[in-house]
């Protein structure tokens, strides 16, 4: 499988990478959806839900990191919907 958005960590700040890595889960938890929607219960899906984690762990982490996020640069906005207190 191709992922789309695994480069977040290749984004030039803490906040696109925060933004990437929501896509990120996103796409993973479509990939994970479609096969137990096959009725399949994989290794490779076991694999999914484990690499999710990791990826949730990192979600912690980075949305930790995230305090002043330019929201005028469009690149981040398209990334966020709405503003949540940490």
């Amino acid at each position: 499988m191709a992922w789309t958005y695994h480069d977040y960590l290749e984004q030039s700040t803490n906040a696109l990478r925060l933004a990437r890595l929501r896509q990120h889960i996103s796409e993973v938890n479509q990939e994970i959806q479609a096969d137990l929607r096959d009725g399949e219960r994989s290794k490779e899906n076991e694999h999914l839900v484990k690499y999710k984690e990791g990826l949730l762990t990192e979600l912690e982490r980075l949305a930790g990191k995230v305090s002043d996020i330019d929201t005028s640069d469009p690149r981040v906005k398209a990334g966020f919907t709405r503003a949540r207190p940490l």
